[in-house]
């Protein structure tokens, strides 16, 4: 099987011209490098509503309404009149879109399922490194903020000069200061030391109140000692998004990182898609999942068109992801429990579009599947997680993750 996958991707990686991920090697900068942006919903979603519906299971108990529909591309995806903007996106981005079911996550708590999702384990178990991180510095770029991270988890890890991380307390603030104080005289250098005393207060009051390991708290600090390059790379990306939400949006907070990247600040970033925890739906599963779900569509849409207007869409490459999934069944409070499997979504060039990959039973079970050809019940099927996708993108771009993740083998159905 090992030989087969090395096979294959050499022989794949000889014909493709322009890599998903724009990664050479760990030390070689590639030209005009995809632009990733990592969407994170938090609390764990109900895949059966959107990316995996079970109408006809009895097993599943399934909001009424549904219909299982088309879009672009041939992209199968649960419909219903209640979220309107989930059809919008797949007519309009199904044909760039590949959904993937069926991860295992590891566990039901969300700290589990945020290592599984956000970060590589290396062999060696010593410390974690965040995917997105690891990819701003494997590029090569030479950015002022080469991983934003925008109200989400991260672990950075050894890389802690390649993640900036920007609260919205954080973004309120560069709002309310950088007007008066980008001139750098006697009142804007005053301004930016007390908004510099003000982010640290902040930071370590986040660490006590998350409980943030001392890995970010060292990367809030290298952040926070760079305060002015930051503001004025900020202050350019506020400007040019102009009055679209309030600091806390994530809408807002998306077209900040793709103004980012517009201007050459940043290659990567994650966003949080809605409050901590918005997704933990222990009670009404159904109205407010739908109503998250309805949200969470309507912003995808308008960001990739806001990229397209900032003509970096075809350099874009989009991860939209949720820290577990739900039970399968109502409990007694009309909600639904956590669930340790989940679903992905991932948009852009380099990807596979028009394609629903992976499997799970009538329980929303994830099946083992075969990694490169799909389909279940064979030898080399395996059950998938979301190292598999990353792997996946990392392999095509050329970047080997065999030190971090062993034999982990890359999703090949996910990447044209």
């Amino acid at each position: 099987m090992n030989k087969l996958f090395k096979m294959f991707t050499r022989s794949t990686n000889r014909h493709l011209a322009v890599l998903c991920l724009g990664l050479a090697s760990s030390t070689q900068a590639v030209a005009a490098a995809p632009f990733l942006l990592v969407v994170y919903a938090s609390g764990g979603w109900d895949p059966s509503m959107v990316f995996d519906g079970k109408p006809d299971a009895s097993t599943v108990d399934s909001e009424s309404g549904q219909s299982q529909a088309t879009g672009g591309g041939g992209i199968t995806y649960t419909d219903h009149a209640d979220r309107p903007a989930v059809h919008s996106f797949f007519t309009t981005y199904g044909d760039r879109s590949a959904i993937i079911n069926g991860l295992f996550i590891g566990g039901m708590d969300r700290f589990t399922a945020q290592k599984q999702l956000f970060t590589i384990v290396p062999t060696s178990k010593v410390r974690r490194v965040d995917w997105a991180t690891l990819y701003a510095d494997s590029s090569g770029f030479a950015g002022d903020l080469p991983h934003v991270v925008f109200q989400a988890p991260y672990a950075p890890g050894e890389y802690l000069d390649k993640a900036t991380h920007l609260s919205a307390a954080t973004i309120a603030e560069y709002q309310a200061a950088v007007p008066n104080s980008l001139d750098f005289g006697s009142g804007g250098e005053d301004a930016l030391k007390a908004m510099r005393a003000a982010a640290m207060v902040k930071i370590m009051n986040n660490v006590v109140e998350s409980s943030l390991d001392f890995d970010k708290l060292k990367a809030l600090a290298t952040s926070n000692a760079n305060e002015a390059k930051l503001t004025a790379q900020l202050k350019t990306a506020i400007t040019s998004v102009g009055d679209q939400g309030t600091s806390d949006t994530f809408a807002y907070q998306a077209k900040l990182a793709i103004a980012l990247f517009a201007q050459g600040a940043s290659i990567a970033a994650t966003v949080q898609a809605g409050a901590t925890g918005a997704w933990a739906t222990t009670k009404n599963h159904v109205s407010v999942q739908s109503s998250a779900y309805q949200s969470l569509f309507a912003d995808l849409t308008a960001i990739l068109s806001y990229a397209q207007s900032r003509g970096i869409s075809d350099r874009l490459t989009l991860v939209v992801m949720s820290d577990g999934g739900r039970a399968p069944r109502l409990n007694a409070d009309a909600g639904k429990g956590p669930w340790p499997y989940t679903s992905m979504l991932l948009w852009g060039a380099g990807i596979n579009g028009g394609t629903v990959i992976g499997l799970t039973d009538g329980f929303l079970r994830g099946l083992p599947v075969d990694p490169i050809f799909g389909g279940a019940g064979k030898p080399s099927s395996i059950l998938l997680t979301p190292a598999n996708i990353w792997g996946a993108l990392y392999t095509k771009a050329g970047y080997s993750t065999t030190a971090l993740l062993g034999d982990t083998a890359p999703l090949a159905q996910v990447i044209k």
